[in-house]
């Protein structure tokens, strides 16, 4: 963006003020010169002499005024040369000003372009991460892949709580039970979505860290791109061991469960283990 345009020029010149004093000073000296001509043509003989010496001291007086004009006319064009010069400061300022504001403009509209290009080949590195899952089930189903592999692990957490739930398997508490379940499927699958908890988090805590205003914008989308069966897991990861530290308080602070009904989970009381704003999206992030 170019401010060039906005500077007006001086109204005068340095060379065009000097114009009528040049001007003023050669008719100065034609005048002297054809008032000597004139005044020694009618001073002829010897005796007139003394009056062709009062002539040119008349002329003299003259001369004075004229230096004297050229004089004030010459303050007159410095005052005024003064004026245009703080004429063009003020105008170079208020340019500096305009280049100052474009540049600050363009600075924060290139980082946000670099965190929006960043973000987004994250997003789509985690696309790639969930396609490329594969998962055997552990009662000898065929491979799942992608997607398929998520609703067959929270499946295979489902059944892991409701048998222990059945055997009365609980530990001193609710959360403490749950996590000994997690612990025993996500064992038999950590290479599988390891990964994929990992990146997420990570993805999050990029949106987090950053210095872009609206984080909740780019929250929403990333939220907006998982599955029922993805955020029922990723829950689950949340209040277990593994991500009840760092994944978690990004999930409460995002809202990450925002689209997620509590009665999808294994019960719909697992959501207090949760501070509620995970599952309500608030202006706060």
């Amino acid at each position: 963006m170019s401010w060039a345009g906005t500077v007006k020029q001086p109204r005068l010149k340095n060379e065009e003020g000097l114009q009528p004093l040049l001007i003023l000073l050669v008719l100065a000296a034609f005048a002297w010169i054809a008032y000597a001509a004139i005044a020694f043509a009618v001073a002829r003989r010897l005796e007139q002499a003394g009056q062709f010496g009062d002539m040119l001291g008349g002329f003299n007086a003259l001369v004075t005024a004229f230096a004297f004009a050229a004089l004030v006319f010459t303050v007159h064009l410095q005052r005024r040369e003064l004026s245009y010069q703080r004429e063009e400061l003020e105008l170079t300022r208020v340019e500096l000003s305009g280049q100052k504001e474009a540049l600050q403009i363009q600075n924060a509209l290139s980082r946000i372009q670099a965190f929006e290009s960043t973000f987004f080949q994250l997003l789509r590195l985690y696309h790639e991460i969930v396609a490329a899952v594969e998962m055997i089930p552990s009662h000898g189903q065929s491979t799942l892949r992608g997607r398929a592999s998520f609703t067959q692990l929270r499946t295979e957490l489902r059944a892991e709580y409701n048998s222990r739930a059945a055997l009365n398997q609980a530990a001193s508490d609710e959360l403490e039970f749950l996590d000994a379940g997690y612990e025993t499927v996500y064992t038999r699958y950590q290479a599988a979505f390891g990964h994929c908890f990992r990146h997420l988090y990570h993805l999050f805590l990029f949106v987090a860290e950053s210095d872009i205003a609206d984080k909740r914008r780019y929250a929403r989308f990333a939220r907006a791109q998982l599955s029922t069966d993805e955020l029922v897991c990723i829950f689950y990861n949340c209040v277990s061991r593994h991500g009840r530290e760092k994944f978690k308080p990004l999930a409460e602070r995002f809202s990450l469960f925002d689209n997620l009904d509590p009665g999808q989970l294994h019960r719909g009381q697992h959501a207090n283990h949760m501070a509620p704003r995970a599952f309500r999206s608030s202006d706060a992030v």
